[in-house]
């Protein structure tokens, strides 16, 4: 049912063509004859061939249309697969560094934590070697990938 989304404008055209007596396809333009004026069996028969070829070139036209159709359809179904499956590498990528990033900010808190309460001490309960292995702490973990 899809591809037959181009009759009712195939129908508008005609209709419109029809109306304006001149009907341009891809190949040509043709004038449609004034049926009110014709008067012999002459003038109608070649009224009638002139409509006959406009339909066909219009035939033709929308053959062409529904082809070049069908493939725009496979080439976006191509390409919507193509868009999911990049979608689902970088969803994949973006998990493991959300987790990554995750687990830094968590041990930077945890050693944050740590380092404002060794600063909250009064001078005198300090331990040097302490701050030191939490500089180091920190700064291993600065070091790491991810962090």
């Amino acid at each position: 049912m899809k591809s037959l989304s181009w009759l009712p404008a195939f129908f508008l055209i005609f209709a419109a063509a029809a109306f304006a007596q001149q009907v341009q396809t891809s190949k040509s333009t043709l004038t449609l004859p004034d049926l009110g004026g014709a008067t012999s069996e002459n003038s109608l028969r070649q009224a009638k061939a002139i409509v006959e070829i406009a339909l066909g070139e219009l035939g033709a036209d929308v053959a062409g249309l529904i082809k070049e159709e069908t493939v725009l359809g496979t080439e976006v179904a191509a390409f919507q697969a193509s868009q999911r499956a990049e979608q689902a590498i970088f969803d994949k990528v973006k998990g493991k560094y959300d987790a990554r990033l995750a687990a830094y900010e968590n041990i930077v808190a945890q050693l944050s934590s740590e380092i404002l309460a060794y600063n909250a001490l009064p001078p005198g309960q300090r331990d040097a070697g302490t701050l030191d292995q939490l500089s180091r702490r920190k700064a291993v973990s600065d070091r790491e990938p991810g962090g």
